[in-house]
């Protein structure tokens, strides 16, 4: 710590920290914001709470000092520190109503305006986006044609050749996909077939690179997908007909007809119940 100096007339030497001598006992407030002013030049946020945990533990109830230290740097006044350290190095506050003690009150009896708020994370919630039926059908479709293209190239560079079985590979897709693919290389096909049959001149040109042996064999291949694709259907399992057991319906005995001369009334003449 450097040596602590003051000058005749009570003002501090620039570069020097300001000193409290003890035959001052009233000193005036303008002096105290000057001291005020070389610490702010002098001293960061750093030193804040260092120096009233030192101020703490020499003047005040050790209770407070893990309260400080809880404290947050930022919502301290830098001043109320400055103020703690001259009264460290000596500084007498006679007044008790000095607006420089208060300060030093509310650090004790207000810790909730200086105490570190707990950050809370946000969880965003991820709003998911519903996919379609048919955009996931694209998808799928998408990355079926992806992989037989890259079988396609590789039959290509091995010379036309190639150990890859579509009938084998067609049992892992599903049968809505299978008619998709078919009809996606059929363009394909009827190009190659064209070229072979010597119908577009223009095409012929395009496909000159290949031997006619090659350009066979890669029909071939072409066809075999769009065969073997355009036959995947749906295998559905017929359900047995459960028979149905008949009940035997009760035997009803038929009721017997009446007779007719039970059915017709007789007719009596009055004069044989007077």
């Amino acid at each position: 710590m450097q040596q602590r100096m003051v000058d005749a007339e009570g003002t501090y030497v620039y570069g020097t920290k300001p000193v409290w001598t003890d035959e001052e006992v009233h000193i005036e407030d303008s002096r105290i914001f000057k001291a005020i002013n070389w610490y702010s030049y002098k001293y960061d946020r750093s030193n804040v709470k260092n120096i009233l945990i030192e101020y703490f533990q020499e003047f005040e109830d050790e209770k407070y000092i893990t309260q400080i230290k809880s404290y947050d740097e930022n919502k301290i006044r830098s001043s109320v520190a400055w103020i703690c350290d001259m009264i460290l190095s000596g500084l007498v506050l006679v007044d008790p109503k000095s607006i420089f003690l208060d300060k030093i009150e509310d650090l004790k009896k207000n810790p909730r305006k200086f105490i570190k708020e707990v950050e809370t994370l946000k969880v965003e919630k991820k709003e998911t986006r519903k996919i379609s039926p048919m955009s996931r059908v694209r998808r799928v479709f998408s990355k079926i044609i992806c992989e037989l293209d890259n079988e396609i190239d590789d039959f290509m560079i091995n010379g036309y050749q190639t150990n890859f079985s579509v009938k084998k590979y067609s049992k892992t897709i599903k049968p809505i996909y299978g008619k998709m693919i078919s009809q996606h290389y059929q363009s394909l096909l009827t190009e190659l077939q064209s070229v072979v049959d010597r119908e577009d001149i223009e095409l012929v040109e395009s496909y000159s690179y290949m031997k006619r042996s090659e350009l066979r064999r890669f029909v071939k291949f072409i066809k075999e997908i769009v065969d073997i694709f355009g036959q995947v259907k749906n295998k559905r399992t017929k359900k047995k007909a459960t028979k149905r057991k008949r009940v035997a319906k009760e035997k009803i005995k038929p009721k017997k007809p009446k007779k007719q001369a039970d059915i017709q009334l007789k007719t009596v003449s009055i004069t044989d119940f007077m």
